[in-house]
């Protein structure tokens, strides 16, 4: 009997996440299986669905859109920062990620995008909202 992905499925897999150009943003090592459990956070609900019905065994491929992903980015999280907030001994440029410390005190990754005189735009989107993404995944194992 052909075991198949259910909501509550714990399985072993291998994937690969990449861009529209074909940038490899994540993805499993030769020798690697990532195991776990739907619904328990590992990947986001909007990837999960896609893995349903798949079989033990089979291999596909999704085009993951911004709503099935990382969402579209979210103007509310380009933040302007005084200047004087940053450390002197840090190098402010565009491009540059810095962690900060998000109202739990957990760290958020944040990304410079412009800077002013006194004043730096930083953007606290993921770096993946509003990107169409590709997902390679093999279903190695169902338990």
């Amino acid at each position: 009997m052909t075991k198949t992905v259910l909501p509550d499925s714990t399985i072993d897999l291998r994937f690969s996440l990449s861009l529209i150009d074909g940038t490899v943003v994540d993805q499993t090592e030769v020798d690697e299986l990532l195991q776990f459990t739907l619904g328990d956070g590992t990947l986001f609900e909007g990837l999960e669905k896609w893995l349903l019905g798949l079989e033990e065994g089979e291999s596909r491929q999704f085009t993951l859109f911004p709503d099935d992903a990382f969402g579209n980015p979210d103007p509310d999280n380009l933040v302007t920062i005084k200047r004087e907030a940053f450390p002197n001994d840090v190098e402010l440029e565009r491009g540059l990620v810095i962690g900060f410390s998000g109202p739990a005190g957990e760290d958020v990754p944040g990304m410079i995008v412009a800077i002013e005189d006194d004043e730096v735009t930083v953007d606290f989107n993921h770096p993946l909202a509003g990107q169409v993404l590709i997902f390679d995944v093999t279903i190695e194992k169902i338990y």
